[in-house]
């Protein structure tokens, strides 16, 4: 044979071998890759016929369809609710437990008693309906389950009535409402690793001092204290802004009063502005005085405002845009006009109507509204309406106002401004309630009343017809008639926001 083409075979030979050797090189990586790549392929064929799901305890099983998660098995946490001792235990949470207290403070006045034993006058007070509501928010995901999506407990001996759970499928939340007809608070949270247990009491000193925050005006009523001079929240008769070293809590030092004898105390609350209130007693040169303390979530402005017999602490977010106060004028033990007939409806009951109608109107269109007033009470001088709108930064108000005259036949709507500047608002909320409630058109009136002599923003004040007149004041006590005008005033109100603060392109 040739060895020159014995060689050649040879060489060609280790070509090929080489070539094949190269290609299975190649196959193998790629391979390697894809599965490395997917890594539910690689569990598929080493376990072939076995599904890519989580299986529970209870032989449950979750989809887990995200190619970049884990080949390990994920323990799916069943959450038990118990409540104790007072205590609502969450066991088994893998996410964040919210929780809040909404304090439905029902306050009405009381006419014709003695508020002091040494006062000879007769006067009024208010009379104080305490309830609460404590609601809890867990955050779910899809190995955090809770098998009832429906359930209520009734607990025995307790200061809660009833707890109603709801599971939220959308939202991916538990949802839990704890009920009472009495003031009830946090008073302690223990939290450790995936278990939270807070426990409920009823507050000590709910009739010291009772917070508001139900509504968008969020305050605490202090009966028996003066916190101010009347119409001048300037000259305060407290310590006020005392310093703790904390730079999230702000308090105010008072006076002990021999109408009560305060407990320490400390609730929480955690809305969108305070944490918790705090009450503490002290003695200070053998004088008894109470720190009361609140831990704010946001910076807050503290505005009081008084009369003889009580005092309210107005907590104002001045950061918040384009804000628009509604003001029910009166309210409390001023009724203001009162009807001619025996009915006992009376100015100041109408006003909140219209209002509380306006506000929701204009809620549901999108708007920030501040109302002075959401209840039947007495908000001191006139002149702190304007105060309040002031520190809210706001850029309309408007007074609603039923008018009144020695004449019967006096009837219709009128709008008042105070300046030029106002002007156009008075007459742009003016027409569209004429229009909207097919009434008598009084027209426009400039007058410097009280109520808007310190707003800063655009002031107007709609009277909306006569107490004194019977057939309008009819129509006035009705609910079909009050939403025409609060639908009037909110088209107008709507027109004049396209005004002063336009929407952006």
């Amino acid at each position: 044979m040739d060895f020159n083409e014995e060689d050649k075979e040879l060489r060609r030979k280790k070509l090929i071998k080489m070539a094949v050797l190269l290609f299975i090189a190649c196959v193998i990586i790629a391979l390697s890759v894809f599965l490395i790549t997917y890594k539910e392929l690689w569990s598929g064929i080493l376990n072939p016929g076995k599904s890519s799901q989580t299986p529970t305890d209870s032989g449950q099983v979750i989809e887990t369809n995200d190619p970049y998660k884990s080949d390990s098995p994920q323990t799916v946490r069943s959450i038990n609710i118990l409540f104790e001792n007072e205590t609502i235990i969450f066991d088994g949470l893998a996410k964040d437990c919210e929780y809040k207290v909404v304090f439905e403070n029902d306050k009405k006045y009381i006419f014709d008693q003695l508020k002091n034993e040494d006062d000879t006058r007769l006067s009024s007070w208010y009379e104080i309906n305490n309830k609460t509501t404590i609601y809890f928010t867990i955050d779910l995901d899809q190995y955090s389950l809770y098998e009832y999506d429906t359930k209520t407990l009734y607990p025995d001996d307790s200061v809660i009535q009833k707890i109603i759970i709801k599971k939220d499928e959308n939202a991916m939340t538990l949802n839990v409402e704890m009920i009472t007809n009495g003031c009830v608070a946090i008073s302690d949270i223990n939290i450790k690793n995936d278990k939270a247990s807070y426990t409920v009491a009823e507050v000590k000193n709910k009739d010291f001092y009772n917070y508001s925050n139900i509504n968008s005006r969020k305050f605490l009523f202090i009966p028996g204290y003066q916190l101010c001079k009347q119409s001048d929240s300037t000259i305060l008769f407290y310590e006020d802004d005392v310093n703790d070293g904390s730079d999230d809590v702000y308090s105010i030092r008072l006076g002990a009063s021999t109408k009560y004898d305060l407990e320490d105390e400390k609730i929480y609350i955690n809305d969108d502005y305070i944490e918790y209130i705090e009450v503490k007693k002290e003695v200070q040169d053998g004088v008894t005085k109470y720190l009361l303390s609140f831990a704010l979530k946001k910076d807050l402005v503290l505005y009081p405002n008084a009369n003889d017999y009580f005092s309210t602490l107005t907590f104002c977010d001045s950061s918040m845009k384009n804000v628009i106060v509604i003001d029910a004028g009166h309210g409390g033990h001023d009724p203001g006009a009162t009807s001619r007939t025996d009915d006992g409806i009376n100015e100041a009951d109408i006003n909140l109507g219209i209002c509380l109608k306006i506000e929701q109107k204009l809620l549901a269109e999108g708007y920030t509204v501040f109302m002075t007033r959401n209840e039947d009470i007495y908000l001191g001088f006139v002149l702190e309406r304007g105060d309040l709108t002031n520190i809210m930064n706001a850029v309309l108000f408007v007074s609603v106002h039923v008018d009144s005259y020695t004449e019967e036949s006096a009837h219709g709507i009128l709008s008042i401004w105070r300046d030029t500047d106002d002007k156009q608002f008075a007459q742009i909320i003016q027409n569209s309630t004429v229009k909207e409630a097919i009434a008598p058109n009084r027209d426009l009136m400039q007058q410097n009343l009280a109520i808007h002599g310190k707003t800063v923003c655009p002031a107007v004040t709609v009277e909306v017809g006569f107490m004194t007149n019977i057939n309008e004041s009819a129509s006035l006590k009705t609910d079909t008639y009050q939403d025409k005008l609060a639908q009037g005033i909110v088209n107008g109100i709507i027109e004049c926001m396209k005004i002063i603060a336009p929407a952006e392109e």
